[in-house]
């Protein structure tokens, strides 16, 4: 398997070692500086042993599916197959589980060119076969924004340049509509929000269930824990 190294990431690993085995933040004295030479030694082998990759922007580096399998262990990589578009288009696909940090990226294969990419999903939170919620994952991107990044948050992000957004519940859910030349349009990936299903939800925020369009800037998500629940990267550009 070919090995592929990101050396941004292996610093900040490093730096995350460093503060680990200190305990506390700065410092100049002999103990310090044995603990930066522990911390090169296991960045060395991590670095060894497998692909590190943190970012939406490193993992969209990978175009096809024999990259991918050349790149990891088939034991972290698992063939599925997804529906959408309400059931009607049915896509090839490939789960991977990175073996550095855990993350699950959604490879997804063009209709007509199988072994090539046609997007790639992040998505927040991680479910089994029976869709039981598994757990969640932060995965970055280097615009700023994030899996499971805060509604309130987002908002900000986009300057508070309000945008309609779908409701819960449905195939269609969470859909962002953004004014064009907000940040939200002229970012590379699309984003769909997800909400917290917990045991009030429906209770409290029942409009935001089901096929309807709200505003970001409106009353009726006021407090909801919405998040920003799947980013999409849809692909090469063919021009």
């Amino acid at each position: 398997m070919r090995k592929l190294v990101y050396l941004i990431p292996a610093t900040l690993l490093m730096m995350a070692c460093s503060g680990e085995e200190n305990g506390t933040e700065g410092g100049n004295n002999d103990t310090d500086q044995l603990t930066d030479t522990t911390a090169v030694d296991t960045v060395a082998e991590t670095v060894d042993e497998g692909i590190i990759l943190e970012s939406i922007e490193e993992y969209i580096t990978i175009m096809s599916k024999a990259e991918l399998y050349d790149l990891f262990d088939s034991t972290n990589l698992k063939d599925d197959e997804s529906w959408y578009g309400e059931g009607t288009m049915k896509y090839d696909v490939t789960w991977l589980t990175n073996p550095v940090n855990g993350h699950k990226v959604k490879y997804v294969w063009d209709e007509e060119k199988s072994e090539d990419v046609n997007f790639v999903e992040f998505h927040y939170t991680n479910y089994d076969a029976d869709f039981n919620v598994t757990g969640t994952q932060e995965i970055l991107s280097n615009t700023g924004i994030y899996t499971g990044m805060p509604f309130e948050e987002l908002k900000s992000w986009n300057d508070d340049e309000p945008f309609e957004f779908s409701g819960f519940g449905w195939d269609f859910s969470g859909g962002i509509m953004p004014k064009q030349g907000s940040n939200i349009e002229q970012n590379p990936y699309g984003m769909r929000l997800d909400i917290s299903y917990e045991e009030n939800t429906y209770e409290q925020w029942p409009d935001l269930i089901g096929d309807v369009t709200w505003s970001s800037d409106g009353k009726e998500a006021e407090g909801a824990p919405i998040f920003l629940g799947t980013i999409t990267w849809w692909g090469p550009s063919e021009d």
